[in-house]
């Protein structure tokens, strides 16, 4: 079963690809709750101007109820898992680890 907190396995290219199929908001509220890694991860691989804007969304949205958050995290988590299993990105630890260039 895949976590949210699970992201920090995905490659940085699956986290580009998986950004842009993730609207804005809703990856907002899904880092409200989120660590420190996972939302480094996030903004490592968006470019300097979005990281910005969305560091803003998320002060600018103060309080949201946690229920709103775990299903943010939950769609987010549901398209990681169907660009898996479609081959779209690659997750380490999951269907093994060789990976071969």
């Amino acid at each position: 079963m895949f976590v949210f907190e699970d992201i920090l396995m995905v490659d940085d290219r699956g986290v580009q690809k998986l950004l842009r199929k993730v609207e804005t908001m809703e990856l907002a509220i899904a880092l409200k709750a989120a660590s420190e890694e996972v939302k480094e991860k996030i903004f490592k691989n968006m470019s300097e101007r979005a990281g910005e804007m969305l560091k803003e969304e998320i002060e600018d949205m103060g309080p949201v109820r946690m229920k709103e958050v775990t299903d943010a995290q939950q769609n987010i988590t549901d398209i990681i898992q169907k660009m898996e299993t479609k081959g779209e990105l690659i997750s380490a630890g999951r269907r093994g680890d060789d990976i071969i260039a």
